[in-house]
C-alpha cells in the first residue's frame, strides 16, 4: 500500500509539473504578444501625435495664406452686390 501511495504521489507530481510548465509557457507567450501590441500602440500614438501637430501647422498656414484670399472674395461679392443695388436705384 505504501508503494502504491508513493507511485500515486509521483504521478500527481509529474502531472502538476507538466501543468505548471504549460502555464508558464502560455504566460510567457502571452506577455510577448502583449509587449508587441503595446509597442505597436505606442508607435501608433506617436504617429497620431505627429499627424495632429502637422494638421495644426497646416491650419495655421492656411489661416495666414487663405484668410486674405477669402476676405478679398467676400469683399468682392459685397462690392458686386452694392454696385448692382446702386445701379438699380438709378
Amino acid at each position: 500500500m505504501n508503494e502504491v501511495l508513493q507511485v500515486a504521489l509521483a504521478v500527481i507530481a509529474v502531472i502538476l509539473s507538466i501543468g505548471f510548465i504549460v502555464f508558464l509557457a502560455v504566460g510567457i507567450a502571452a506577455l510577448f504578444v502583449l509587449f508587441k501590441i503595446l509597442k505597436n500602440v505606442r508607435h501608433v500614438t506617436e504617429r497620431l501625435d505627429e499627424t495632429s501637430q502637422n494638421v495644426g501647422e497646416l491650419a495655421k498656414y492656411m489661416g495666414r495664406k487663405v484668410g486674405p484670399a477669402a476676405a478679398s472674395a467676400v469683399v468682392s461679392v459685397l462690392l458686386r452686390q452694392f454696385k448692382s443695388g446702386f445701379k438699380r436705384k438709378k
